[in-house]
């Protein structure tokens, strides 16, 4: 794994590849080759993504609720309706 990620610091869409392939692996093998390479910025940003926790991270505001959604993030009924009267009054 450590010499397909190398072979693919130019490919961003090689590595995303790599790593839903076998992410398991690719998070061991990650900090080796980011132990060589930290100045490289595709390793950086890869390394914020294995490594982010928005728990902890207090910089981030809470998603944003829409008035009237459903908790699986549907809109209602209600919603849908007032879509289809405010498109027949724009007429």
């Amino acid at each position: 794994m450590k010499s397909l990620i190398l072979e693919n610091l130019e490919q961003p869409a090689e590595l995303e590849r790599l790593y839903r392939q076998d992410p398991e692996k690719f998070k061991r093998t990650f900090p080796l080759v980011f132990k060589e390479h930290p100045n490289l910025t595709i390793l950086k940003v890869w390394h914020e993504r294995l490594n982010f926790e928005l728990a902890n991270d207090t910089r981030t505001e809470p998603d944003v609720k829409w008035y009237n959604s459903k908790p699986d993030g549907r809109f209602g009924y209600e919603s849908n309706c007032i879509c289809v009267l405010g498109k027949d009054y724009d007429k």
